[in-house]
């Protein structure tokens, strides 16, 4: 730990014991050579020879001369020093596009199990009255029922789709294809982007290996590392019980699915005991069951 200290022009002379503080206690106040700091008279300029013990490999040779450490100006202490910094950073906004015409923003849900059966929610922009959907290379995916154009209570335009989901079917992404009938034939609706038309099936259940650190203090604000399988659409991080413990929403997950990190919020009234950690997903959740693999827990100071 490094800080910078000030004296004050009247801080009397002599020794001081300095102390650290942490979450899990305190250093120790007994004063001794490795925790004392000294305040000198500026006047006097005195010097001190520092001795140390041998390291390494010791040589016949003639003794070196003795390195002193001079001290001064004054140093003392106060009061630790707030200093308000302001500093100029540029800001951006996400990219906004112009679209002419019926657009589509997106699929709700984008990511579905196998074995789901529900509605698709096609949100969108100055869409027609009716709209016809086809889902490309959707094996394993079936339209269900009639496709409808709806409007909210603000005249908000949208598409719903029915579906039905293979319980065997891929783990792959599926394109949308969306046209609006109109008196010069089908004109197709685009997305926004590639990837606001695309439906992912989901995989397997994520499955939980590890977690790092198993161990934690009340006041404390980490980042927790979760190891093990398929957290490549991980949704959320559940902690039970919650009483606490709040979980950041900004999940961070590695290539391939087997690693995750989110940020933990330990609040100081939060009692000491395990946390069962889950993983959540399109596909389901990690088990319920508390094993060494999955807890968490707070132990007091």
């Amino acid at each position: 730990i490094t800080l910078s200290i000030a004296a004050a022009s009247n801080a009397g002379t002599g020794p001081r014991t300095v102390q650290v503080v942490t979450p899990a206690g305190a250093s120790s106040t007994e004063p001794t050579a490795a925790n004392r700091l000294y305040i000198g008279n500026p006047e006097q300029r005195l010097v001190t020879p520092l001795t140390a013990p041998v390291l390494g490999i010791a040589r016949d040779a003639a003794p070196e001369p003795a390195i002193g450490l001079a001290y001064g100006p004054v140093v003392g202490l106060q009061k630790d020093v707030v200093e308000n910094v302001e500093i100029t950073q540029m800001a951006f906004s996400d990219r906004a596009g112009v679209a002419r015409g019926a657009v589509l923003l997106g699929i709700e849900p984008s990511i579905i199990p196998r074995g789901f059966q529900g509605e698709l929610i096609l949100s969108g922009v100055e869409l027609g009255l009716s709209a016809t959907v086809v889902i490309e290379s959707g094996e394993g995916i079936e339209i269900t029922g009639p496709v409808v154009v709806e409007a909210d209570a603000d005249d908000n335009r949208f598409v719903r789709v029915p579906v039905a989901v293979d319980e065997q079917a891929a783990a792959l992404p599926h394109r949308l294809v969306v046209v609006e009938p109109g008196a010069d034939g089908n004109a197709p609706i685009s997305f926004v982007t590639a990837r606001a038309g695309q439906l992912q099936v989901a995989g397997d259940a994520p499955v939980i290996a590890s977690i790092s650190p198993i161990v934690t203090l009340p006041d404390e604000v980490f980042s927790l590392l979760i190891r093990g399988l398929n957290f490549e659409q991980a949704t959320a991080v559940r902690v039970t019980p919650d009483q606490g413990v709040s979980v950041g929403s900004q999940l961070s997950i590695n290539a391939d699915g087997t690693e995750l990190s989110v940020s933990l919020d330990v609040s100081q009234a939060a009692e000491p005991g395990p946390r069962l950690i889950q993983v959540i997903a399109p596909s389901g959740e990690t088990d319920g069951t508390a094993t060494a693999a999955n807890t968490l827990t707070i132990v007091e100071p």
